[in-house]
């Protein structure tokens, strides 16, 4: 041991010789390192081992030449780099190693700067408090000084945090300042960014016609020479017009785009336009273009390194060939989409328990040693006798040794944190893999129940179509026997047979109508109506039926409409099934109350004072050939099916209906009808 410290000593003598001896030739100029700075600032957003050794290089020549203002700009630069590479653990220990600097050499346009990026990596990590608590300590400092360029990348920064944490009022509002403040500032390209911003903010909460109508204004009377925001304004208005259903408009701007960024070699932004070119392609069924161009994007993104976008185009690629009834190879990309989401979930879960824990372990010492370092090393003076020497060779030994016991620690502390996450990562390889093996098998059984609903319902339509011609046949045959004398008992048959056709007849008929509103969602034909008149002549229609069993069918009319547009047929179809209902499970001498009301839209109430039904029949009151508590009070027959064809009319015509319990018994079905129209008038979709 000794012997180490003694060859530590002479080595450490011999540096600081040379220094003394060289000190003079250590000087770099502030323009080599203004050099390296735009150099960094120029690369697209993707990080390489080149502008790691670039950056690094940078920041050891302005420690060198004790340039705090540089050592600062290349701290941000480095841990701007560890940032795009999603280590933000090392992210956040450089910009506290610039924040440090700064205390001894303020400069409030590095404070904000570095606060600002410290506050992204928390929003990146979920820490959503810590994040704005930041920007706004940082924002306060920016106000005091009246700087009008951080402040709109201030308010820029707040309004993506609150839009990612849910708070989209907030979001709106910071969005609105800083395209306010930008408008009024003269500087073309912070307005074309903050338009850019507020119009995807706009296309999130689905106003795309407001989105791109700003952008579009903005873009067209804004002169601007950086290609690069200019055609990331066009990729914009391309991906808005694709959210709002203009996909030949979308596929001009978004192509447009993706020329510039393949002439210029931009991979970042080939893949970004390429993409949603692809779902443009998708949308307009084009799925084999569309496939083609999902399989180049997943090329690129992979050879870029962006996990989260290798996800979004597994997703999209197994769209695409579900569509292309590829369902093995739909079923291999979604699997492989889900394993890259619960893999981004656990990666993002990892980095924010390291950040905690070296949050906790530096939050006394961290930021007050780095300080004392770099303090010690910026007012090093360069003094050439034997007693400094002595003192810088003490103070190097003293480090290492402090260094030494740090670095043990710490790596005592890395050797834990690692077996625990292996821990963790190996219980969430497992449950992953229960979760695909469950998730492969709920979608195969979803497949089968699908098949089967289709094969059932097309079993169904052909039993309903191979029935009707044998019934018609006993019906006419059974009219032909009314005609004949016959006895009592005979006739008494003769009757029960009719019946009982006829009963068959009407369950097909309900079932093929049933099928047909089923397979035809749109199928409503809305045109001008007297609802009054309607209603009064189905009442009629009725009322020999609630005769013969001494019913009494009461109904008032409070509503001042004389023309009505929706489907006539269809509302009579709700009146028969609910007035029939009523009348077939009352019982003799009761009454029906029927109520129509509405001076805008129609609402219709039918009570009856029958049996009602329990809470349990309420739950399937609208399911086909569901059997209910309640039966026909006289022998009357019942498919079933009256509600559920009921349920279906009412959603065609965009109403609602519900059922109450009447006072003293039974049930008030409560029905409510749009008038198409108007709902036309003020923009609301009624099909």
């Amino acid at each position: 041991m000794p012997k180490f410290f003694g060859i530590i000593i002479t080595l450490s003598f011999f540096n600081l010789l040379i220094y003394g001896q060289n000190g003079h030739q250590r000087a770099i100029s502030e323009d080599t390192l203004k050099s390296i700075i735009d150099q960094l600032r120029s690369y697209s957003q993707v990080t390489s081992k080149k502008q790691y050794e670039l950056a690094f290089r940078g920041d050891s020549l302005a420690k060198i030449s004790k340039d705090t203002f540089h050592i600062i700009e290349f701290k941000i630069e480095i841990g701007y780099l560890y940032y795009v590479d999603t280590k933000f653990n090392e992210a956040i220990k450089e910009y506290d190693k610039g924040l440090a600097i700064e205390k001894l050499s303020p400069n409030h346009k590095q404070l904000f700067e570095l606060k600002r990026l410290k506050s992204i990596v928390y929003d990146r990590l979920g820490q959503f408090k810590s994040a704005t608590d930041t920007l706004i300590s940082a924002l306060e400092v920016v106000i005091s000084k009246n700087d009008t360029a951080k402040i709109i990348s201030g308010y820029n920064s707040l309004g993506i945090f609150y839009k990612r944490a849910g708070y989209l009022e907030n979001a709106e509002k910071y969005y609105l300042k800083n395209f306010d403040i930008s408008s009024k500032w003269h500087d073309n390209l912070s307005y074309l960014i903050a338009a850019n911003n507020l119009a995807l903010f706009y296309k999130h909460l689905k106003e795309t016609t407001k989105a791109y109508n700003l952008l579009d204004s903005v873009y067209r009377t804004t002169p601007i020479k950086n290609n690069y925001y200019k055609y990331g304004t066009i990729h914009n208005l391309g991906a808005i017009l694709s959210a709002d259903g203009q996909y030949q408009k979308a596929h001009a701007y978004l192509k447009e785009a993706l020329n510039w960024a393949r002439e210029n070699n931009i991979q970042y932004k080939i893949a970004q336009n390429l993409f949603e070119i692809a779902i443009v392609n998708y949308q307009l069924r084009n799925y084999e273009l569309a496939l083609d161009q999902f399989n180049e994007v997943l090329a690129l993104y992979t050879q870029l390194n962006d996990p989260e976008r290798i996800m979004d185009t597994h997703y999209e690629l197994s769209r695409v060939q579900e569509a292309l009834k590829k369902p093995f190879e739909a079923l291999a990309n979604y699997k492989k989409y889900s394993i890259l989401n619960d893999s981004l979930l656990s990666v993002k879960k990892t980095e924010e328990i390291a950040m905690n824990e070296a949050i906790f372990q530096n939050k006394i010492q961290g930021e007050q040693l780095a300080a004392l370092q770099i303090k010690e090393e910026l007012n090093e003076e360069k003094l050439f006798s034997r007693n400094l020497y002595i003192m810088g060779l003490s103070v190097v030994l003293a480090s290492f040794i402090f260094i030494s016991f740090i670095v043990y620690r710490k790596n005592k502390l890395i050797g834990y944190q690692k077996n625990e996450i292996e821990k963790i990562n190996n219980a969430l390889i497992n449950s992953n893999e229960k979760i695909t093996s469950q998730h492969d098998l709920l979608i195969l059984r979803n497949k089968e129940v699908e098949a089967q609903n289709a094969e059932m319902e097309n079993l169904m339509a052909i039993v309903a179509h191979d029935l009707k011609s044998p019934l018609n046949k006993i019906k006419g045959l059974s009219d032909i026997l009314n005609y004949t004398t016959l006895n009592n008992d005979q006739n008494d048959i003769l009757s029960k047979i009719q019946n009982i056709t006829e009963e068959g007849r009407r369950l097909i008929e309900e079932l093929s109508f049933l099928n047909n509103l089923e397979a035809n969602k749109n199928s409503a034909n809305p045109k001008g109506f007297d609802p009054v008149e309607l209603i009064i002549e189905k009442i009629s229609e009725y009322q020999p039926e609630a005769l013969a069993k001494s019913i009494e069918i009461n109904y008032a009319i409070e509503s001042n409409i004389s023309e009505f547009y929706s489907d006539r047929s269809y509302i009579g179809r709700i009146i028969d099934n609910l007035l029939s209902n009523a009348i077939k499970f009352s019982s003799l001498n009761s009454k029906i109350e029927v109520l129509l009301t509405g001076h805008t839209n129609l609402q219709l109430k039918i009570s009856d004072h029958a049996q009602g039904f329990s809470e349990e029949d309420k739950k399937h009151l609208f399911q086909k050939f569901k059997r209910l508590s309640a039966r026909p009070t006289h022998g009357e027959s019942s498919t079933g099916l009256g509600l559920s064809i009921v349920k279906l009319l009412v959603d065609q015509l965009n109403g609602s209906i519900k059922v109450e319990d009447t006072p003293g018994g039974g049930a008030t079905f409560i029905v409510n009808f749009p008038d198409f129209k108007k709902a036309e008038a003020l923009n609301i979709k009624t099909i």
